[in-house]
């Protein structure tokens, strides 16, 4: 069974476990640490799934395409790539 927590700071909705009334949790919106309420509500929503990480298909074709020194222009002449990063 769920509880629906709501953030005191954002009023961001949590759907957690029932097990977590009375313990600190964080909000996912604006990362303040609240206590869920004893007496939250239960709920029927589900929690939202996870999204899950794709690896690279190739991991030494992202590195290459990453390396590229070149960028062509449309008249015909390259420049070099912009610095990645900060």
């Amino acid at each position: 069974m769920y509880v629906e927590a709501i953030c005191p700071l954002c009023l961001a909705s949590h759907v957690l476990p029932a097990d977590m009334r009375g313990t600190r949790y964080r909000c996912e919106e604006c990362e303040e640490v609240f206590i869920v309420n004893r007496r939250s509500k239960r709920t029927t929503k589900s929690p939202p799934r996870l999204r899950k990480v794709r690896p690279a298909d190739d991991p030494d074709k992202a590195s290459a395409a990453a390396a590229a020194p070149d960028i062509a222009r449309g008249d015909g002449r390259t420049r070099a790539a912009p610095a990645q990063g900060g």
